[in-house]
């Protein structure tokens, strides 16, 4: 039975009593962790989409019309009286590109499940950590250069804006990371690869997730 069908069932009528009796009693072929996980990431883009526009409006508040910001992204580059832009340090490139081999290094371990290669999803694991770190490490130092310079949170709205959006997509990969955590201690246990697949393929879909956010801040702190 689809799901819009089952809907517009009306268990009072009769007919619907016989067709319920022959059910084979078959459910979606979706597993429940993969429907938490999407859950969970639209409930992440409602909040980075609102912080991506709050983002925008702050910075526009004095000289953009509400149309004008639906009309282009151009106009991102027009900052109002009190917005200084930040400029962005050279470490964030690093830091992206630790990423996106994570990214990478994940489909290498979701092959590597799917063949029963243990070894080669062991170190495909470990590789998916030391990368994570490595984009979290950069991360903070990044903050530590900007403190270093006086570019503080409260000095100006943009400063702030950049330490928000950049701590809650840190805690969204440290998040992540339990789980990451959870999945490699099974494996080097004696977990057999078949049966941490489905996790592992959803990790994986989690941290391209992550990769898609994290392109998308960096660019709006590029264009303006």
């Amino acid at each position: 039975m689809t799901p819009f069908r089952t809907l517009g069932a009306r268990p009072w009528m009769a007919d619907q009593v016989r067709r319920d009796d022959m059910a084979s009693g078959r459910r979606f072929g979706v597993p429940a962790q993969a429907i938490a996980l999407r859950i969970f990431l639209v409930v992440a883009t409602v909040l980075f989409s609102l912080l991506y526009v709050a983002y925008a409006t702050r910075m526009n508040a004095s000289t953009l019309s509400p149309s004008a910001f639906f009309c282009s992204i151009n106009a991102f580059s027009r900052a109002s009286s009190d917005w200084r832009p930040l400029q962005e340090p050279g470490l964030l490139w690093f830091n992206t590109a630790f990423l996106v081999f994570c990214s990478l290094v994940y489909l290498g371990a979701d092959h590597a499940a799917a063949k029963k290669n243990t070894r080669q999803l062991k170190n495909a694991m470990i590789l998916v950590g030391i990368l994570s770190i490595s984009f979290l490490i950069g991360q903070l130092l990044v903050w530590q250069q900007l403190n270093a310079a006086g570019f503080f949170a409260r000095a100006n709205p943009s400063y702030g804006f950049f330490y928000m959006l950049t701590g809650i997509h840190g805690l969204h990969l440290i998040g992540g990371l339990v789980f990451w955590a959870i999945l490699t201690v099974r494996l080097f246990q004696g977990a057999s690869p078949h049966s941490l697949a489905v996790n592992i393929r959803l990790c994986g879909q989690y941290w391209h997730y992550l990769l898609v956010v994290w392109v998308a801040i960096f660019l709006l702190l590029l264009l303006t």
